[in-house]
């Protein structure tokens, strides 16, 4: 009972800052930023109905966690013009991919590890590419 209420707490405010962020670029008439993250939540919620919908393979779920989770990040790098030339949508993948991994005693966790390195490796702007090996190497020590 409390794990259900808390989710529905969790729901409600992902709601509530939602309509704060649409009310924020309404007003300041971003259109066309509101277009995007409405389409990339409506993207999303379509997703997770068909997700939830019928069991999967543990290889199908990974995908369609990594997806779901990452498509409101890429709709915004793909709206703000976010250095066309790096894969968001790679590097998201690989990121939640290892935060999907309970610790690194899971086999699959040298495999992302490196996948995620190897994405990062492929960014040629160097503050970024710098920013995310910090990210990388920040949550490894938490696991």
């Amino acid at each position: 009972l409390a794990a259900e209420r808390n989710r529905q707490l969790t729901v409600l405010a992902g709601d509530y800052y939602s309509s704060l962020l649409y009310s924020f670029l309404a007003e300041h008439d971003e259109i066309q930023g509101l277009k995007c993250l409405v389409e990339a939540a409506s993207q999303i919620f379509e997703a997770c109905m068909a997700y939830y919908q019928k069991p999967h393979s543990p290889e199908v779920e990974l995908e369609k966690n990594q997806w779901i989770a990452n498509r409101l990040l890429t709709a915004l790098a793909d709206f703000f013009h976010v250095e066309k030339d790096i894969s968001w949508n790679d590097i998201c993948s690989s990121f939640i991919w290892l935060e999907f991994i309970p610790d690194r005693t899971d086999p699959d966790f040298p495999i992302a590890y490196q996948q995620t390195k190897a994405v990062i490796e492929t960014v040629t702007e160097e503050a970024i590419r710098d920013e995310l090996f910090h990210m990388l190497h920040s949550l490894c020590d938490e696991k």
